[in-house]
């Protein structure tokens, strides 16, 4: 009988101990990489590599799919997504759906608040503060740091995550993290500091500019050296003609509504950029106004709002609307002014019209010698960015799908493809909100 009791106690610790264990491995901090990719010449079976890092392709202009999630398109091969605690990617960007994940990249229990990409380096960050890049060819670990704590990103697609990742930007080969008190600068390559500096008081998150000025409420910082720039107008700023990340932003109206173009080391005067609605490219200045291009109620997609900064090109902080129930869509250029007004769209340089395509459109952008427009009627209009000579003209809709009134929310535009996020024309500003998106797969991906 004694005998007996023991073995009933034994067992039970024993339970006891591999439940413990099970919740250990449950509930313990952990990541987890998982990859379909074997990087080196081949297997260790003697099998070729796997998972060969899909070829950039130029396909003729159209859609090419559609996606559940917002895509950050990488060095125009892959794309990767955002979700609540993992990253994950898949190729080509040509693809029709979402597919079998190449690689991905798990946390527990923090939460993912943003990625960025520099060149073929997918940089991450968590809501602990930790910084993890992964090579996107393999999924393969480059390297971590740490950092301030971040909110995780809202919206079940993760466009906000990817397209206006909080606190995250990049500037040449670097990127650049920051809470609003301090900015800090790392490789993008091994993650190596090569600078941080404190942030004054009112500074919030910010923007880059092509002159390589890191731009905040408060001030400007060289993006090379972290140094204090002067001679800047007061803010607070709106930047305009941003890419994703706000990043690379071509223009900012300052505290007193006074425009000005920023690819050059210093702001120089640009009062076309005076218009509330007015846009840059380069050394361009791109206008929209009337004709019934602007969705009203759309939140500020193609741009970004934040405090002491709203920016009109590139995507959007989740939460945050713009003012006066209109959007200004951004673009990145060289080339003319631009200028979408009375049904028209006019480019112009200096002041003088340069060509001009009749219609009401809104300008998503200008990226690698095309202007980029999205008709009225949901056609996506392709220009020659220098002559204004139609390139491609096609309906913003996968085959098959269902031709309805839609407002396009945030978007990316790359040299050879533009992905939009798709809401319900009576879409308001929360995303966990019912008929939020215009379908089940919201993001359609063009080829231009």
């Amino acid at each position: 009988m004694v005998i007996g009791k023991l073995l009933r106690i034994v067992a039970a610790a024993v339970v006891l101990a591999a439940a413990a264990l099970i919740g250990w491995r449950v509930l313990a901090p952990a990541e987890v990489f998982e990859s379909s990719v074997r990087s080196g010449a081949g297997r260790s079976d003697g099998e070729p590599a796997t998972g060969a890092y899909p070829v950039a392709v130029t396909l003729p202009p159209g859609v090419t799919g559609k996606t559940t999630l917002a895509p950050l398109i990488v060095d125009g091969r892959i794309r990767v997504y955002a979700g609540e605690r993992l990253v994950k990617a898949d190729g080509p960007v040509e693809a029709k759906t979402m597919s079998t994940a190449r690689w991905s990249y798990r946390r527990w229990p923090e939460r993912l608040t943003g990625i960025v990409a520099v060149a073929a380096t997918v940089v991450t960050r968590w809501s602990d503060g930790d910084v993890v890049a992964l090579d996107g060819r393999t999924g393969e670990l480059a390297w971590r740091a740490g950092g301030p704590a971040a909110e995780p990103f809202a919206g079940r697609t993760g466009s906000a995550a990817v397209w206006a990742p909080p606190g995250l930007h990049t500037a040449g080969t670097s990127v650049l993290i920051t809470d609003g008190r301090q900015l800090i600068a790392r490789a993008a390559a091994d993650g190596t500091q090569r600078w941080a500096v404190p942030l004054p008081p009112g500074c919030g998150d910010g923007f880059v500019t092509t002159g390589g000025r890191y731009v905040c409420g408060a001030g400007a910082w060289d993006v090379l050296s972290g140094t204090v720039v002067r001679g800047w107008p007061t803010g607070p700023f709106t930047a305009v003609g941003c890419d994703v990340a706000r990043s690379g932003c071509a223009g900012l109206r300052d505290g007193s509504g006074q425009g000005w173009l920023t690819g050059a080391r210093r702001p120089e005067r640009a009062p076309a950029l005076d218009a509330p609605d007015a846009t840059a490219a380069a050394d361009l200045v791109l206008t929209v106004s009337g004709g019934g291009a602007v969705v009203p109620g759309v939140t500020a997609s193609g741009g970004a709002v934040v405090p002491g900064v709203t920016a009109s090109g590139g995507a959007v902080v989740p939460g945050v609307t713009a003012s006066g129930g209109a959007v200004v869509p951004g673009v990145i250029a060289s080339g003319g002014a631009v200028t979408a007004s009375g049904g028209a769209v006019v480019a112009s340089r200096a002041g003088r019209e340069v060509w001009r395509w009749s219609g009401a459109a809104r300008v998503l952008g200008v990226r690698g010698g095309r202007a980029v427009l999205l008709a009225a009627d949901r056609r996506l209009i392709v220009l020659d960015a220098a002559t204004g000579v139609l390139r491609a003209e096609f309906p913003l809709y996968v085959p098959k799908e269902r031709v309805e009134a839609w407002k396009p929310d945030r978007w990316q535009l790359t040299d050879g493809y533009l992905a939009v996020e798709r809401l319900q024309p009576s879409a308001g500003t929360d995303p966990d909100e019912a008929n939020h998106f215009y379908t089940t797969d919201p993001v359609v991906i063009a080829a231009l």
